[in-house]
């Protein structure tokens, strides 16, 4: 499995995390979007089409999900473009993660790690899940169907 954070995700945070997961055993190989691309702002259609194959990748964003117009018209959101593509994700929810500071946001993903590898492992192509606090703690949890 590899992980691609989303730039959506502070480059410090995306550092901090891709030292996390070297310390996994055995180490993930994580990145950080704009290092893997050598650019900022490429539209997301385009950037998941390089990651192959699919099967190989997850991605963790903290793009919350919204498909408004004003999204949309950059092109399809990240949360519609994986699952057509095979690609597993892991979205921040809730406005206090994907407002929270990049200390935040790291303390966040780094504690769900071996959730996120659970649920990645057993997960079919495509599938998404939300990261998003619950109650005083964090919760890995299926993509509510409710907002596609």
């Amino acid at each position: 499995m590899k992980v691609m954070l989303d730039e959506c995700i502070t480059r410090k945070c995306a550092h901090v995390i891709i030292e996390f997961w070297k310390l996994h055993s055995p180490p993930v190989e994580a990145q950080f979007l704009v290092d893997f691309l050598g650019a900022q702002g490429a539209l997301d259609c385009d950037w998941c089409e390089l990651l192959t194959p699919p099967s190989d990748w997850i991605v963790i964003s903290s793009d919350c999900g919204k498909s408004g117009p004003r999204i949309h018209a950059k092109g399809p959101p990240l949360h519609l473009i994986l699952p057509k593509i095979g690609i597993t994700g892991f979205f921040l929810g809730g406005k206090t993660l994907t407002q929270a500071t990049g200390a935040e946001r790291a303390r966040a993903i780094i504690s769900k790690v071996p959730e996120i590898m659970r649920a990645a492992q057993s997960a079919a192509a495509g599938e998404r899940f939300k990261i998003k606090r619950v109650g005083g703690g964090i919760a890995v949890e299926p993509w509510p169907t409710s907002q596609d």
